[in-house]
């Protein structure tokens, strides 16, 4: 039976310049991707009940799009390395890829009102406001979190740790 190594003194020291309020960049894109799920989520509903109104009988019709759409375009958003910690740093790069994401998504969503012959039914004041406050929204949060982003790095706060074992003294 081993007893466990003990590190010796430049290890120890090392170990304790590490802060404890760290963040990791695979948790920052994580909270990314949930908050602007929500705004996607939440700019659909706020203009659907601003301006469509609640009480109708495709109430559920919205609900479902809203949140299909939402889900589709934050995947799109993965698929085209939105989450990547260097389109993080640098928003304005990835502004044309999150742009084309939101068109691809409600090109789809406009393709799928089109074909199952229900298109007359959505608001187009709504469908169009809903993009336009989706982009608005998600160019936003990505403008602030990349000053965030910077300083949170700047200040030692985003950090990737990994644990050498061996290679002697």
């Amino acid at each position: 039976h081993q007893r466990p190594a003990e590190l010796n003194d430049t290890a120890r020291t090392v170990a304790s310049q590490y802060r404890r309020d760290t963040m990791s960049p695979v948790m920052v894109a994580g909270v990314l991707r949930l908050v602007e799920f929500a705004i996607l989520c939440l700019s659909g509903l706020c203009l659907y009940v601003g301006y469509v109104g609640v009480g109708s009988d495709v109430d559920w019709h919205y609900l479902v799009l809203i949140a299909g759409a939402s889900v589709n375009a934050v995947l799109l958003f993965e698929i085209l390395d939105c989450y990547q910690m260097s389109a993080l740093l640098r928003p304005v790069t990835v502004l044309p890829r999150l742009l084309f994401a939101l068109v691809a998504t409600f090109a789809l969503v406009a393709l799928i009102g089109f074909l199952l012959k229900i298109s007359e039914t959505y608001s187009r004041f709504w469908f169009g406001g809903w993009f336009l406050t989706s982009l608005l929204g998600v160019t936003a949060l990505r403008l602030v979190l990349s000053s965030l982003v910077r300083r949170w790095a700047r200040n030692g706060r985003i950090e990737r740790r990994a644990v050498i074992v061996g290679g002697g003294k």
